[in-house]
């Protein structure tokens, strides 16, 4: 089994036991001034996979913030609040830690911050995303949603309907395979995440319009 790899193509892909306690060395060359922020959920915090990649950074000279106000599905609201979070510390870093939600309130949050819109402006895209000035960084903690390589954010907005945003916009710098972070969760749920990434592994390629970089 390949234990490491690298894929380069937008967004960059770094596969490898243990690196998200690296975390550090992929951003020194794009956070020159060390601030950063990371987006996760109570869930995750309480399964010690926050603490020792904020442990990391601190270790060699970041300032590290912490947002974990995420309750279930991704809302528009949690996004809002995440993201005048961002306008307010100006960090240069973004970091998405944990399963889908987590991820797409990190990337709907990074977005929006560099507007003094709500999330909901750009629902259904209602209006084109405005251009991010923060790096975005993404950690999943399970497999199966792939929210860390998609330009897609699914949320809940005021009304309770389910929405969704996209654009380049919303596509992270790097995504941080790891898969040290999803050694705790509940067998039934990896074998249900791992069915998950199967099933969109064989629509890659069988879809009318599969191509040899989807197969891939």
């Amino acid at each position: 089994m390949t234990v490491s790899f690298n894929h380069s193509l937008a967004p960059a892909i770094k596969f490898g036991a243990g690196l998200a306690t690296r975390l550090a060395k992929e951003l020194v060359p794009i956070c020159t001034d060390r601030q950063v922020l990371i987006i996760s959920d109570p869930g995750v915090i309480a399964a010690d996979l926050v603490d020792p990649v904020m442990a990391s950074l601190k270790k060699h000279g970041f300032s590290v913030d912490l947002f974990n106000d995420i309750k279930g599905e991704p809302s528009a609201a949690s996004a809002d609040r995440a993201a005048e979070m961002i306008r307010t510390g100006k960090p240069s870093a973004v970091i998405g830690l944990g399963g889908g939600s987590a991820l797409d309130v990190a990337k709907l949050a990074t977005v929006v911050s560099a507007s003094n819109h709500s999330v909901e402006t750009y629902a259904l895209m209602q209006h084109p995303l405005p251009l991010r000035t923060a790096k975005l960084i993404m950690l999943p903690t399970t497999a199966g949603t792939g929210a860390e390589v998609t330009r897609t954010a699914v949320f809940t907005d005021s009304h309770n309907h389910k929405v969704w945003a996209w654009g380049d916009a919303l596509a992270a710098d790097l995504a941080i395979l790891d898969p040290e972070l999803t050694l705790t969760l509940p067998k039934t749920l990896t074998a249900a995440t791992g069915l998950d990434a199967m099933v969109h592994a064989i629509e890659a390629c069988t879809a009318k319009r599969s191509h040899p970089f989807a197969q891939a």
